[in-house]
């Protein structure tokens, strides 16, 4: 109809100018339903503001620049990955702030219109940051692979550790928190079982036990968390190493030294004591030995091996899900490695890895007389969280056959204290010897009452993820175990906390004791899983799009982990901190993957 280009460009404009606004009035609407609450979640109040504004502006020009590529991976990925983040801001803010995504046929229509209008601005803010990647890898690309340096490691070692001593001296002796305090009482009673790792309890209970013995269990406390801080700075030095190693820009490498030994995530996990932070130092080790040999193709000699059997076997002894993604993404990587050879050399050192996890895990078990604990209850936390949503808010709508059947697994009782957002007070009331018996029996129940109630298990499996995701708010618990300082353990010594540097205290007692990281602009976004989780999701989408499948081939074992961690009892930030170190390691990926240009 229109010849003249300069019509058809004009006409282009004004159908961009119009389609646009529906990106501002999705937006709005979801701050209209986070209504009072949306200050405290970190969303600002939304409409004639100058966000808006900035808003439909920038969506104007995305959609204008996309109009002129031809790339068609390009597009198709930016739509998949864009209608994925506009459908989770959806429906976490509804499962969120209404507790209910499918209330009724309205709700549901409304729900698409603004899904599809909020992808106008999510998808073409996609396709930009794969654009803003590549201009990145270009910028970054580095020099000739370095010379091995021993040096360089224990500099940023040094550096590393030295920034994080006065945070340990302001909270001395560590913070002992969340499970730790029980798995101290144990070592007390002198009663172990394996719910937590014996590698982690142990080695807690021996700097704690060795306090008591010189009178004063804070001074034998105080051993396990520089030990931890040990291990997880000579971690973060081994990936700063490796940057250094591969001849990245050196922006890379001394960004990852500042990154690791400023940010006050790093300090605050490296004196707490979970298993997690622990696990956390010999995964990243493990995830480096593994991008060494799947994706830089490098000859394995024996100290390499000997790395790689040592870092894995630590991983799957400090978090048992740790040993299930390793397990599972080294098999499924040597299946697609293109000799048998290559195949039979990557099974080998996962069953080295394996073999001394065991041997380690069954020696300590031995040692002090351990109880196996059943962790059926664990496994099923998502099911019975469905199950158990259903009774509360679809109460007197189950079939009666199967509430009665339910009521073996779970009691009344136990569901009466169902939350949305953490799964423990149910599963911990769950009769294990009954899932463990009958659970085929268990899942089958568990699919007959999805089928009658599909809509409250998929808001239950949001509420219960979502602080791993949901860009416009925090979980309701994903910070909880960061804010507490010290729990006192009920008997024995206590521990006494000292804050041996005042001025360290002073700055972060406020963040991480009373939680005011949440009000402080970057740094509470910062303390959240999502913004790690959805890069690390760029980055795969980035290779599939540049077609570098060694990225999505190492990228497998972390996917892995966190998609055990989707199946857990809550979204913890402390249960993905593994993923969160990463961080430079990923970078490096994006910089290192050499393919055509998209976009062109």
């Amino acid at each position: 109809m229109f010849k003249d280009k300069e019509h058809k460009k004009t006409v282009l404009i004004l159908f961009i100018l119009i389609l646009s606004y529906g990106s501002v009035a999705a937006a709005g609407h979801l701050s209209k339903v986070i209504g009072a609450t949306a200050v405290y979640n970190g969303v600002t109040s939304f409409g004639m503001n100058l966000t808006a504004w900035v808003m439909y502006v920038a969506t104007c020009v995305m959609l204008y620049r996309m109009t002129g590529r031809s790339d068609r991976r390009l597009h198709v990925v930016s739509l998949a990955l864009g209608l994925f983040v506009s459908t989770g801001c959806v429906w976490g803010t509804y499962a969120h702030f209404k507790n209910d995504i499918f209330t009724d046929a309205s709700t549901i229509l409304t729900q698409i219109g603004v899904i599809l209008g909020l992808s106008l601005f999510s998808v073409t803010l996609c396709e930009e940051l794969f654009l803003i990647a590549e201009r990145f890898r270009d910028i970054m690309a580095g020099e000739e692979i370095r010379e091995k340096s021993l040096r360089r490691f224990l500099t940023a070692w040094g550096i590393i550790f030295a920034f994080w001593f006065p945070v340990f001296l302001a909270f001395w002796p560590g913070n002992f928190v969340v499970d730790s305090a029980y798995q101290l009482q144990n070592v007390i009673e002198g009663y172990h079982f394996t719910h937590h790792p014996l590698a982690h309890t142990l080695l807690m209970g021996a700097a704690y036990n060795f306090g008591r013995s010189i009178g004063n269990a804070s001074a034998g406390a105080q051993i396990y968390t520089l030990i931890q801080m040990l291990v997880l700075s000579a971690s973060c030095a081994y990936a700063v190493t490796y940057i250094y190693r591969k001849g990245f820009s050196r922006w890379i490498d001394r960004g990852a030294v500042v990154w690791f030994a400023l940010f006050p995530m790093h300090p605050i996990m490296a004196i707490t004591a979970t298993k997690d932070i622990l696990f956390a130092a010999f995964f990243m080790a493990f995830f480096i030995y593994v991008i060494r040999y799947f994706y830089d193709k490098e000859k394995f000699r024996v100290p390499q091996i000997i790395g790689m059997t040592v870092t894995g076997a630590g991983a799957m002894l400090y978090r048992n899900n740790g040993l299930y993604a390793i397990a599972v993404g080294m098999v499924i990587l040597a299946i697609f490695q293109k000799t048998w050879k290559a195949k039979g050399k990557a099974l080998l050192l996962l069953l080295a890895a394996l073999l001394l996890y065991s041997g380690i895990n069954n020696a300590l078990i031995h040692q002090v007389n351990a109880t196996k604990s059943d962790s059926n209850r664990e496994s099923m936390s998502i099911p019975l969280q469905c199950m158990a949503r259903v009774v509360a808010y679809r109460p007197g709508e189950m079939k009666e056959e199967y509430y009665e059947e339910l009521l073996s697994y779970v009691s009344v009782e136990a569901m009466k204290t169902y939350n949305p957002y953490n799964a423990d007070s149910v599963k911990g009331e769950a009769n294990e010897a009954l899932l463990g018996t009958n659970k085929l029996n268990f899942l089958k129940l568990w699919i007959k009452i999805g089928l009658q109630f599909p809509g409250e298990y998929i808001e239950e499996i949001v509420t219960n993820t979502m602080g791993y995701w949901f860009p416009l708010g925090r979980g309701m618990y994903a910070e909880m175990d960061i804010r507490l300082y010290h729990i006192l353990i009920g008997m024995g010594d206590e521990i006494e906390k000292k804050g041996l540097c005042p001025p360290v205290n002073a700055v972060y007692s406020p963040l991480f004791y009373s939680g005011e990281y949440e009000n402080t602009p970057l740094l509470g976004y910062a303390y959240r899983s999502d913004g790690y989780i959805w890069l690390a999701v760029l980055l795969i989408c980035f290779a599939i799009i540049r077609k570098k499948y060694g990225i999505l081939a190492v990228m497998l074992i972390p996917a892995l982990y966190l998609g055990t961690c989707f199946l857990g009892p809550l979204a913890a930030l402390r249960y993905v901190y593994s993923l969160i170190v990463l961080l430079p390691l990923q970078i490096c990926l994006l910089v290192d993957s050499k393919k055509e240009k998209v976009g062109q």
